[in-house]
């Protein structure tokens, strides 16, 4: 079990890494803007989170085919972590603001 979510980590925090790296190198070294910037990196980590996301549903369907619960209880979690994340800093940044 544990090394079933150290795996899923695993590629989680390389998957991140490669979609940042991705990002940084369609960025114009000539130029520099902010705003653009923020939006080609997000754009970037969102898609990594859009197939990721993809991919842990594919991946509970065939552990819930499979009889294996624990499986897809722990990729449903892991799937639900990144919202909630990205949800809370949301609400940071509106008490923030």
């Amino acid at each position: 079990m544990k090394k079933y979510i150290l795996i899923r980590i695993f590629i989680f925090i390389i998957g991140n890494i490669i979609a940042i790296s991705i990002a940084f190198s369609l960025l114009d070294p000539k130029r520099w803007s902010a705003t653009g910037d923020i939006l080609t990196i997000s754009f970037c980590v969102f898609i990594f989170y859009f197939i990721w996301t993809i991919f842990l549903l594919i991946e509970s369907f065939i552990k819930h085919k499979k009889n294996q619960i624990n499986h897809r209880n722990i990729s449903l979690l892991m799937l639900l972590i990144v919202p909630t994340f990205i949800f809370l800093i949301y609400i940071y940044s509106l008490i923030i603001n």
